[in-house]
């Protein structure tokens, strides 16, 4: 995420990333934060709803966010 993103940077929050399950920060959909704020949301409270935003905004979707994971590990 810190590679392809300005921490600066405002995510609009989905309906998905707001219902996914397990730890949560409590983002609520169309909601905006800064990729900084999500970052520390999953750093710091396991929010899973900060990684799903991120993982949307950084790949375009979950899967392309996958995609770009595999890409990287594949350089190493």
């Amino acid at each position: 995420v810190i590679e392809n993103n300005d921490l600066k940077e405002e995510v609009e929050i989905s309906r998905q990333a707001a219902m996914s399950e397990g730890s949560s920060i409590y983002l609520e959909p169309g909601e905006k934060v800064t990729v900084e704020e999500l970052l520390y949301g999953l750093m710091l409270r396991s929010g899973n709803d900060a990684a799903y935003a991120l993982a949307e905004h950084t790949g375009g979707s979950i899967e392309g966010f996958a995609d770009l994971m595999n890409e990287k590990a594949r350089l190493y």
